[in-house]
């Protein structure tokens, strides 16, 4: 059951929902199968795409099917701007370079990425046009701190006063509200060992597909 749902969810999340017509034969034939279950449905993770006013004509249907098919969805976008899905000649997994790594080189965890956008740019600024495909908006607040020095002061055999300078090292807090994957903890671990940061990673719990999926259907319908 769990299997079946989890590629239903994708389906719906990649694809900015499942077509109406796709939508109520999945809907029926999951339900005839595993029994009434929520379906994702109450956290908008498997929804039914919008068409307007498809309904009529042949020609209408037509039209719809083909804006349907050629319109970019928003994980597509996503991917596209961010590489999500790297170009497999790009991915060496014998010396890593990337975060897709974790994944034997396959994707890269969206919210890994938009840490590593954030830590590149010093922030969300230039990255409208990324962050316009997020749910539930973006808030952005920086402090910006004058720089410190911090060099140790020494003295060598001869008295004489000396400084070493010291590495400091760039600590990183990553907060996961509503719980992260074992695979993005280490992906931002892999990508501080690759840009020199050391990550403390807070979340409300670890969770995978299958215990996220669970704790929908166990949860009654509002």
């Amino acid at each position: 059951m769990l299997k079946t749902l989890k590629l239903i969810c994708l389906l719906s999340l990649t694809q900015n929902g499942i077509s109406p017509q796709t939508y109520k034969s999945l809907k029926t034939q999951y339900l005839q199968s595993h029994g009434f279950e929520q379906l994702g449905e109450s956290l908008g993770i498997v929804t039914e795409q919008e068409t307007g006013s498809q309904a009529g004509t042949p020609l209408n249907k037509v039209a719809s099917g083909m804006a349907a098919m050629t319109r970019r969805s928003t994980f597509q976008s996503l991917c596209k701007k961010l590489s999500l899905i790297p170009k497999s000649d790009d991915i060496d997994l014998k010396n890593p370079t990337d975060m897709s790594y974790v994944f034997s080189g396959a994707y890269t965890p969206l919210s890994c990425k938009l840490v590593e956008q954030v830590l590149t740019r010093g922030g969300f600024t230039g990255m409208e046009e990324i962050t316009k495909y997020l749910p539930g908006g973006v808030h952005s607040e920086n402090h910006v701190k004058a720089s410190k020095d911090h060099s140790i002061p020494l003295k060598d055999k001869s008295g004489k006063s000396a400084r070493q300078d010291r590495p400091v090292s760039k600590v990183v807090l990553v907060y996961f509200l509503g719980g992260c994957t074992y695979s993005e903890i280490t992906a931002l671990r892999f990508l501080g060992k690759l840009k020199g940061y050391i990550f403390v990673i807070a979340t409300t719990a670890i969770i995978n597909s299958s215990t996220m999926l669970k704790l929908v259907m166990e949860k009654p319908p509002i």
